[in-house]
């Protein structure tokens, strides 16, 4: 048992020159070189229970996450991950008015294609994790109040 957790944070996998892109070959090779190693990825809310439980998380684990919901995820980080038997925990930026019908895909950011919903509950019923990212994915250190309750609380209601 490790009183530690490493947190492996991501956003896109693609090769595009960008500060939120990583290379799909790259989180491959990763992630089969952690599962040769023995190490295993626990999702977030198992990390959560330990802390709320007051219990050292499992020897050799860690939590992956993505931010922002990009459609690389499902692509590129999904496959690998069903490889490995490992689990993610994706927040989704899911935009304002959204019902989630399977047929429609987050709004863009940064130019790049979101997730759709179906593959949001096709990853979902494979273990992945979802949690909400905002709306619209502003800099809430410059909205008022009122727009960063509106930002948060209605991204949980849209997904």
């Amino acid at each position: 048992m490790d009183p530690f957790l490493p947190v492996l944070t991501f956003h896109a996998l693609d090769d595009q020159p960008s500060v939120i892109s990583f290379s799909p070959e790259v989180f491959r090779c990763g992630m089969a070189k952690l599962h040769e190693n023995g190490y295993r990825a626990m999702s977030l809310s198992e990390a959560v229970n330990c802390l709320r439980r007051r219990k050292p998380f499992p020897a050799q684990s860690f939590v992956i996450t993505f931010d922002d919901g990009y459609q690389t995820v499902y692509e590129f980080a999904f496959p690998v991950l069903q490889d490995y038997a490992m689990t993610a925990t994706i927040f989704l930026t899911v935009g304002k008015n959204r019902r989630g019908n399977l047929e429609e895909r987050l709004p863009q950011l940064e130019s790049r294609f979101m997730l759709s919903w179906q593959e949001i509950r096709e990853m979902q019923r494979h273990g992945m994790e979802f949690g909400a990212h905002t709306c619209t994915h502003p800099d809430l250190t410059c909205l008022p109040m009122d727009q960063i309750k509106a930002e948060i609380c209605d991204s949980k209601k849209n997904h």
